[in-house]
């Protein structure tokens, strides 16, 4: 399902029809919430991201010139872990789309997706301060569009994990418990209504973020072990029928040289009796 339906901003938690029926006491609307969308990938990815040092750039700003320097190089050792992975579209059960303004400063958007695969990483992050929708010690996380290069068009979501859990996801990926994973994830996006009103848990639904960025938060993980699929006996005959068929060659015949032999032992023989002949002579 993908809506081809002109939505009007409202706010920044509201969007609605821009072309209501006429006979609709209201238009409906598209509202903002943390919407949680679920998925399976396999084969996921493990990184690792080593910091070293950390630079203040803004130090002699802060601080005026005049000032004495001081040191704005500081210690910042740590390692990071990373599990990435693609999520192809046809994949999601949900879309995730993003808004596209019809004309500038119109107010007028329309719904359209990425080109590209969601790419999806969770990420070893420290538990936030209280700010916007998160409470203390939360994990923060960012849904947001990347289209920086020439012909770049992907959904990127980011989302934060404590340390010790994503050790423990990629210990478990590297040492071949898991190469599958399903992912819960919220993101603050836009739903219908009618949708949200209506719909069952299974049904598909479009989601939709407004402007470049969202707020997004990893909800679970659960680890899997998929094995390899049997190949069907029948695959496997056809496979059989159809490999080229190896003749042997023919084993290696040796030339048979005893009649040879036998007459050259005889030709010895002949001329050792001449010579014995001749020594009694």
């Amino acid at each position: 399902m993908l809506t081809t339906d002109t939505l009007r901003f409202i706010d920044e938690n509201t969007f609605q029809k821009a072309e209501p029926p006429e006979d609709r006491s209201r238009p409906l609307e598209w509202r903002r919430s943390f919407n949680t969308v679920g998925f399976e990938v396999s084969s996921p990815k493990v990184e690792y991201v080593y910091t070293v040092n950390d630079v203040d750039h803004f130090a002699d700003i802060q601080r005026g010139q005049a000032q004495e320097s001081n040191p704005i190089v500081t210690a910042s050792a740590r390692r990071r872990v990373r599990v990435t992975f693609e999520l192809q579209q046809d994949k999601l059960r949900d879309s995730i789309l993003y808004t596209k303004e019809t004309e500038k400063k119109s107010g007028l958007y329309q719904l359209v997706r990425t080109k590209e695969p969601f790419q999806i990483s969770l990420t070893d992050a420290a538990p936030t301060e209280p700010r916007g929708p998160y409470a203390q010690g939360a994990y923060p996380g960012l849904a947001f569009k990347t289209d920086f290069e020439p012909g770049e068009d992907a959904l990127c979501i980011e989302v934060g994990a404590p340390s010790d859990q994503l050790e423990e996801i990629a210990n478990a990926i590297n040492n071949g418990q898991a190469n599958a994973m399903h992912v819960a994830v919220g993101v603050q996006s836009f739903s219908y209504e009618v949708d949200d009103a209506l719909g069952e848990w299974y049904h598909p639904r479009d989601l939709f973020i407004h402007g470049s960025a969202a707020q997004a938060v990893l909800l679970s993980v659960r680890l899997i072990r998929r094995d390899p699929e049997p190949q069907p006996i029948d695959e496997i005959a056809e496979s059989e029928e159809d490999a080229p068929v190896v003749v042997p060659p023919p084993p290696t015949v040796l030339p048979d040289y005893s009649a040879t032999l036998r007459s050259i032992k005889t030709a010895l023989w002949v001329v050792a009796g001449i010579l014995l002949l001749q020594l009694l002579k």
